[in-house]
């Protein structure tokens, strides 16, 4: 489910000439957030009284800085190369560097997909900083608190795609704040067995139901939609896929190494797209069909130097901790 909702990310930030099937992927990222919750308290929630706010927080820098950086050299790279001189660029990369956000427009004009890792490790860090016994009532209240701040801004007309600009900053915030700590949630109803009882599809019919729910056009009701699939849609498909069973042979393979290629293609696919926005827009099709292969030979660059192996990672979450592990997460 990572791996579609980051190649539809990418398909999302393609140009586009006329109707494109994923419109709406910027959705995937609330989906991600939901994920990374979910993950975060199976991986690290009955431990974080033992390993330390510290220990965890490098844990997690250790984890989501390899690709940052490479994403971040790309576009640098790529900005040195292709666009005129720019007096504010060192301290766009030095902002970039450490994660924070450039005052002026965009947060992180050099690789704008950064805001949402942003968000992501201040969630982590919240997460970390209370205790597992607070958490189990933190949890639901902070995303109670994001819900009603998102469905403030549907109700005020501001649109829910938003977050990556310091005017957005409360948007971005709600967004995380929801569906990070629904994800936590979600596993304290999981880890109790309260999901039991909820309907069991096969895997193949939870992807593609997720792949219907991302590939959706835009409608009359889009902010609406955009709301529904936020708040309800995204944790329900979270619970089906919990509740199907394990995929095995060829399908489960594939799951991992697509799995394996999500994080490196979200986080470095952007300085690519950019770059290449001329050449799609004056070629058409065989302009897009060649930044897709660059896209995806430079995620598979960068699986392979940061990523911990598939084949050796059982069912792997975001690069996390396999099932039968609750140790830190595998490296190479």
């Amino acid at each position: 489910m990572r791996g579609i909702a980051a190649l539809a990310v990418v398909a999302f930030h393609m140009p586009r000439s006329g109707p494109s099937f994923f419109a709406e992927a910027w959705l995937a990222v609330d989906f991600f957030f939901l994920l990374s919750g979910f993950v975060m308290a199976r991986a690290y929630g009955s431990r974080f009284d033992t390993l330390g706010f510290r220990a965890f927080m490098r844990v997690r820098l250790r984890r989501l800085y390899p690709a940052i950086l490479v994403g971040l050299a790309l576009a640098v790279a790529l900005h040195l190369t292709l666009a005129p001189p720019d007096e504010q660029l060192w301290v766009k990369i030095i902002l970039a560097a450490a994660m924070l956000p450039f005052p002026l427009g965009y947060m992180f004009p050099l690789n704008g997909v950064q805001w949402s890792l942003m968000f992501e490790l201040m969630a982590n860090a919240l997460h970390a900083a209370l205790p597992p016994k607070a958490m189990v009532v933190a949890a639901p209240v902070f995303a109670a608190a994001g819900a009603a701040c998102l469905i403030v801004a549907f109700l005020s007309g501001t649109t829910i795609n938003a977050g990556n600009t310091l005017s957005t900053l409360w948007i971005g915030a709600a967004r995380v704040l929801f569906s990070f700590f629904a994800g936590v949630t979600l596993f304290g109803l999981y880890q109790r067995g309260a999901l039991q009882r909820w309907l069991r599809l096969s895997a193949f019919t939870v992807l593609a139901l997720f792949v219907v729910v991302l590939a959706l056009p835009t409608l009359n009701a889009e902010a609406p939609r955009d709301l529904v699939t936020t708040l309800l849609l995204w944790p329900l498909v979270l619970v089906l896929a919990l509740r199907s069973p394990e995929p095995a042979g060829w399908f489960a393979a594939g799951c991992r190494r697509l799995g394996w290629l999500s994080y490196p293609l979200y986080a470095t696919h952007m300085p690519i797209n950019e770059a290449m926005q001329p050449l799609m827009r004056s070629w058409g099709w065989p302009g897009t069909a060649l930044c897709w292969v660059a896209v995806l030979a430079v995620a598979y660059v960068a699986a392979r130097a940061t990523e911990p192996t598939p084949r050796s990672s059982g069912r792997l979450l975001h690069g996390q901790v396999p099932r039968r592990s609750t140790l830190l997460p595998m490296r190479k």
